[in-house]
């Protein structure tokens, strides 16, 4: 609205001019100095979600390896599953990720198997299935 004039009435009812002078700026939304289309929030999400499967993945990997009676194996096992995940920590490659996911659920199921024909484990969920 550039220039526009209207009326305004006081308290006493007489009325004056007033114009607003210059354009209005249109409003943006930012976040700490980043507009939100800068920041790729639309193209992070699918590596949050990816994050997320990894964690849960990890979490479930070591709460199946307490279920091993040997403590030797149980370390050995531990170790294992640790420098696994920390030596492809920082791969980007969502392919990659979700290969490793998918290796890495193969590996828990097998784990899981092992177990439960040994009878030492209980069924576990992995990614909702059993």
């Amino acid at each position: 609205m550039l220039h526009e004039s209207a009326r305004r009435k006081d308290a006493t009812g007489s009325s004056e001019d007033f114009s607003l002078v210059g354009p209005i700026p249109p409003l943006t939304i930012q976040l700490s100095g980043v507009d939100r289309q800068e920041a790729g929030w639309e193209s992070n999400f699918p590596r949050f979600m990816l994050r997320q499967e990894v964690l849960k993945l990890y979490r479930t990997i070591f709460r199946t390896i307490r279920q091993v009676p040997d403590a030797s194996s149980r370390q050995e096992l531990r170790e294992w599953a640790r420098s696994d995940f920390r030596n492809n920590m920082n791969q980007k490659d969502e392919l990659a990720i979700k290969m490793l996911l998918q290796h890495g659920n193969r590996n828990l199921k097998q784990l899981q198997t092992s177990l439960e024909l040994s009878g030492t484990g209980t069924s576990t969920e992995t990614n909702g299935r059993s």
